[in-house]
């Protein structure tokens, strides 16, 4: 597994260990984060909160990273995750996330994913 492999494996384990620190030390501090319906998401600490607010919202959701692929600086994750929001209501879905780094720290991130209803 080269860096950017390693770095995407990382993040979804700072994600499943609701690491907020460590996610946070994985992004630069002008990241970008394109999630489904909303405005691209712009710096760490943006960045950063909205993990804690959507890892809030589904507090059992885990993420299963299947294949990644790498190049020099880019790279991509296909994934499935599942879990349940707060009042226990059953989530699943699987998606691939686009990622760009420099320095070793994540700059773009861009979340594809197959249902999109409850956001």
């Amino acid at each position: 597994m080269g860096d950017v492999a390693s770095n995407i494996a990382k993040l979804f384990a700072a994600i499943n260990g609701r690491n907020l620190p460590d996610l946070g030390d994985l992004c630069a501090d002008d990241v970008v984060f394109r999630f489904p319906k909303t405005a691209p998401l712009e710096g760490r600490e943006r960045v950063v909160r909205f993990m804690n607010v959507l890892l809030r919202r589904f507090p059992t959701l885990q993420f299963t990273v299947g294949r990644i692929a790498e190049g020099a600086d880019r790279g991509a994750a296909e994934w499935t995750n599942s879990g349940a929001d707060r009042s226990g209501t059953p989530y699943a879905n699987e998606g691939v996330t686009f990622f760009e780094f420099r320095n070793g720290q994540i700059v773009y991130m861009s979340d594809t994913f197959k249902d999109t209803s409850l956001f």
